[in-house]
């Protein structure tokens, strides 16, 4: 019996140490085959670890072992319920990493590949994690301190405010009209309304409302840095990153006056001028997340704006596409027609870009050739260009502002029309610039219009400033400030619209506005 027992103890003993040891193997197997993918696996010097807190999502293409990536998407991403799609869709041999932030209200990614690094917004909302989720911890003290400072720092809701310089001079026509412009022609967080009224028809392709433009806010990006105002810099910054950046990096070219609905189409002219604006306030205010925000839309820009990044497309229409990253990878083309206005090339902000993007450096010299070539002759610029027309001028009128900011553009890189100058002094000698001129004038100026408007008076003044001719600057202030609403009891006390009709443009006010601060700092 006791020989039984002994056996039947070795024979349990026996069963115990299978037991643990099968305990082990399947330990084993759970760590190596599942654990250690969550925990430690490497891709391109990256860590993928578990995260309680539901604060990212992160996704890394492997550039060296396609393999593991297949392996962690079919383990890691069915286990947790998050809806990927799959890392076969996208082209692996372009070398991409694609991370994304999720935290809150705000959706990050960071594409880093061979063409740099930048990031945008993330529109898709594939990424719900059920409160579970996974963040990105790169090695090395440096690189987490570099990731925090780009994209866990505490961006603001912009609020409405008078620009600095104002509140020092509020008494100054200069401030009154930004106090107009802040007061009633803008909503709580900044974005400037097209027009005062909010009754006239809409047509998908304009804006005539309480719609807010990327233009206006290019228009004030630059008076904020014209002035060195960097609270107002800053508000017009993080209107640009939570209202108008689109799904491909590039500001929409309106949004609602709610901040919703943002349109799915951009417009070349204010994406140019944003992003300058953004690498100028980079520099002047050390701040890298405006850099990084001016890397990426530039990315976008010469992705969707650029045919065979020769031609430029006068704008990039995304109502159609994907709205989430994995289309970044996708071969998508520029779909924004081959006829560019003139005054979407801007020569001088594509220098600046070219400093931080040599992609742009060879167009450069071909922006500032067009704009040489579209010289009439007469003053006047036309107005149009394709690749296979060159410049063109198909109406026989010659809108003023297309004009003018043709010369201006062109004065900022050094080129002078010989018979600008002379053309507007004289229009201004006899009282008025008219809004239009016939293209085949002379000598002298043939009106194709019979009104006038503030932003040409504005556009000639920052263009005589341009030339070095401030006398002629501010006497085309005196002409603009004709227009100016002087009735203290008016709701468009000094600001620049109809009292009569109703109607009070963005565009008008804030080039008054430039042209006011910029004539200013001349005396």
């Amino acid at each position: 019996m006791l020989l039984k027992a002994n056996k039947g103890r070795v024979s349990y003993r026996r069963l115990s140490t299978v037991g643990f040891l099968l305990f082990l193997l399947l330990l084993a197997f759970w760590y190596y085959w599942l654990m250690k993918p969550f925990l430690f696996t490497k891709i391109d010097d990256v860590t993928l670890q578990w995260q309680k807190d539901s604060y990212a999502i992160v996704l890394l293409d492997g550039r060296e072992d396609e393999e593991q990536v297949k392996m962690l998407e079919s383990r890691l991403f069915p286990i947790i319920g998050v809806q990927y799609l799959s890392g076969k869709e996208l082209e692996l041999d372009r070398s991409p990493v694609a991370i994304t932030f999720q935290g809150g209200n705000k959706k990050i990614s960071i594409l880093e590949g061979n063409d740099g690094q930048f990031y945008r917004p993330l529109l898709s909302s594939s990424l719900e994690s059920g409160g579970k989720s996974f963040y990105i911890l790169l090695s090395g003290d440096d690189i987490k301190g570099m990731l925090m400072e780009r994209f866990f720092t505490f961006f603001e809701e912009p609020q409405t405010l008078l620009p600095q310089g104002v509140q020092e001079r509020p008494d100054n026509q200069e401030g009154q009209l930004a106090q107009f412009i802040v007061s009633h022609l803008s909503n709580e967080q900044g974005g400037v309304f097209t027009n005062y009224r909010d009754d006239r028809p809409e047509l998908a392709d304009e804006a005539r409302n309480h719609d807010i433009l990327s233009e206006s806010t290019g228009l004030l990006l630059e008076y904020a840095l014209w002035t060195d105002d960097k609270a107002l810099y800053r508000q017009q910054v993080n209107y640009v990153r939570k209202y108008l950046i689109g799904p491909y990096a590039i500001p929409s070219w309106k949004v609602k006056p709610d901040n919703r609905e943002p349109a799915q189409s951009s417009a070349l002219i204010d994406d140019i001028r944003i992003a300058a604006m953004l690498l100028k306030g980079a520099e002047r205010w050390d701040d890298k997340r405006d850099f990084y925000l001016a890397k990426a839309i530039l990315e976008g820009i010469y992705r969707y704006q650029l045919l065979e990044g020769r031609h430029w497309t006068p704008w990039f229409d995304w109502s159609g596409l994907s709205h989430n990253w994995s289309q970044w990878f996708e071969p998508v083309e520029p779909n924004g027609g081959i006829v560019v206005p003139v005054r979407y090339l801007q020569p001088a902000y594509l220098a600046l870009i070219a400093t931080v993007d040599s992609r742009y450096e060879p167009l450069v010299q071909p922006a500032l050739d067009i704009i040489r070539q579209a010289d009439l002759g007469n003053g006047l610029f036309m107005t149009d260009y394709s690749p296979e027309r060159g410049p063109f001028q198909e109406q026989e009128a010659v809108n003023m502002i297309n004009s003018m900011l043709a010369a201006l553009h062109g004065a900022q890189v050094g080129y002078v029309s010989p018979k600008t100058a002379s053309f507007l002094q004289k229009e201004l000698q006899a009282g008025r610039i008219w809004a239009a001129y016939h293209r085949d004038q002379g000598d002298e100026p043939v009106a194709a219009a019979d009104f006038r408007s503030p932003a040409v008076y504005a556009l000639v003044a920052q263009y005589f400033l341009e030339i070095d001719e401030p006398q002629w600057a501010q006497v085309a202030v005196d002409h603009l400030l004709l227009y100016r609403v002087n009735d203290p009891n008016s709701i468009f006390y000094g600001g620049f619209g109809d009292p009569i009709t109703g109607d009070c443009y963005s565009f008008d006010n804030l080039l008054a506005l430039q042209a006011l601060a910029l004539v200013r700092q001349q005396k």
